[in-house]
């Protein structure tokens, strides 16, 4: 299926880009549990011919760990485009979108809807809209209070997180981003993203208008062959009731 598989790509790279968090954490803590005083620090950057004497140890290693958050966001935001993309060719959906709405609350708002209750969804949201604004101040493109904002919001939810993602120290305040901040956002993110997929409403007027079906011309003649290989490409593309493929083919086949 379409969705499924720019979804299981979605999860393939996200893999690949926290394996790759994960392995620079072990490093940085293996750092840190050597020393990470300046002179300690400078001693060792001179070994492999390194001058770095602009900002402290301690402050390199908080803006790394803030790095994870922006390699978690660049990878759910392509996710989020792609479901557009899907979206505004297949699905029920609000095409139009406000530049200073995030793609993030647009596709929310359409797939789910902003319902501030005790429903998982929302919970995610939050914390995926959380670590968005923390990108955001790492690229320096928002301003502290919004995350001010979020994050109170979540602070307000916090014993539900530790039931959702136990044994995370996470959320923490966007001048105190560590590992597990990263650890919440990228699990919170395949949560949302798989919420996404099953919450997706096809319209099917638009299925029919872009359905590609110039190579199954050939069974014109033959009915029972043509609905049966459109039955098939369809259930493979698209995940519908049996009722609502037999509508779609049926429609189609009176196209062709």
């Amino acid at each position: 299926m379409i969705q499924k598989a720019f979804y299981n790509k979605f999860k393939q790279d996200l893999g690949s880009s926290d394996a790759i968090n994960e392995y620079i954490e072990v490093l940085l803590r293996q750092f840190e549990s050597y020393t990470s005083d300046e002179s300690s620090f400078q001693s060792i950057a001179s070994r492999y011919g390194i001058r770095v004497n602009d900002v402290s140890p301690q402050v390199a290693i908080c803006k790394i760990r803030e790095y994870y958050i922006v390699s978690v966001y660049q990878v759910f935001e392509e996710f989020l485009n792609q479901m557009h993309a899907f979206l505004k060719e297949y699905g029920v959906y609000k095409e139009n979108k406000d530049s200073s709405t995030s793609m993030l609350k647009h596709i929310h708002v359409n797939l789910v809807g902003m319902k501030k209750t005790s429903e998982n969804a929302y919970l995610y949201y939050l914390i995926c809209d959380y670590y968005r604004l923390i990108r955001n101040l790492c690229a320096h493109t928002d301003n502290i209070n919004k995350a001010q904002n979020v994050y109170q919001k979540l602070f307000e939810r916090k014993d539900e997180i530790n039931v959702l993602f136990q044994k995370l120290q996470a959320p923490n305040r966007y001048d105190n981003i560590n590992f597990d901040d990263f650890i919440l956002y990228s699990r919170a993110s395949k949560k949302l993203a798989e919420i996404y997929i099953s919450n997706i409403e096809y319209d099917i007027d638009k299925i029919i208008t872009n359905f590609d079906i110039g190579h199954l011309r050939v069974y014109r003649n033959n009915p029972k062959r043509l609905s049966k290989a459109l039955e098939t490409e369809i259930k493979f593309s698209f995940c519908m009731k049996p009722e609502t493929v037999k509508m779609v083919v049926d429609m189609i086949v009176k196209m062709i």
